[in-house]
């Protein structure tokens, strides 16, 4: 990182629950400069997705496959929406 130098990080999971995965980001800044965060994640599946949107008040999205914008199908890998409201 520029101004801080080399950053090591690295994952632990900490429990798996469902649709929920809970875990710890550590961080190692220089040799003794230690920072750890702790994250759950919900993971829904396609089906779920839309509803969650609608429920949040999203009437517009465009769905991708990836991070590169492919389109999304079946067997990709991830589901990236951006959503919108209004026009």
């Amino acid at each position: 990182m520029p101004n801080v130098g080399l950053v090591e990080v690295h994952y632990d999971i900490r429990a798996v629950e469902g649709p929920l995965v809970t875990f710890e980001t550590h961080f190692r800044f220089d040799a003794d400069d230690t920072a750890t965060t702790a994250s759950t994640l919900r993971f829904m599946t396609q089906d779920e997705v839309p509803g969650f949107l609608q429920e949040s008040g999203f009437d517009r999205s465009t769905w991708y496959g990836d991070w590169g914008r492919s389109p999304f199908r079946a067997d990709s890998v991830e589901i990236i929406v951006i959503a919108g409201k209004g026009s």
